[in-house]
């Protein structure tokens, strides 16, 4: 499953509240990139991912709101330059800022 807020787009799933996603390559990936690009997840308790992995990522400007994700598994929390609303770390979930390589010598 992908859902992805591009360029100032908005996806209200404020409803949801549970993600289950099982089986061989199970895999969720929810996206917001660009300026004013918001998900909102505000009802989201449950984001569970069993046979892959799946990623919650904002990027350039986008925000993705879940105030209220309290359990979760195998699941990645990417911030490329946006904002993620998501309740204390003490759940376990990993906030990663990655960097792009742009260019790698070895020594």
């Amino acid at each position: 499953m992908t859902i992805r807020a591009v360029n100032g787009g908005e996806i209200d799933l404020s409803t949801l509240t549970q993600i289950i996603h099982t089986g061989v390559s199970a895999e969720s990936y929810i996206r917001a990139v660009g300026r004013n690009s918001l998900v909102n997840l505000g009802g989201l308790t449950r984001f569970i991912t069993q046979g892959g992995t799946s990623e919650l990522r904002v990027a350039d400007n986008g925000t993705i709101q879940a105030p209220n994700l309290n359990q979760q598994q195998n699941l990645n929390v990417i911030n490329d330059g946006g904002t993620i609303v998501l309740p204390m770390v003490k759940y376990g979930v990993q906030v990663t800022k990655f960097a792009e390589l742009k260019e790698l010598k070895s020594r």
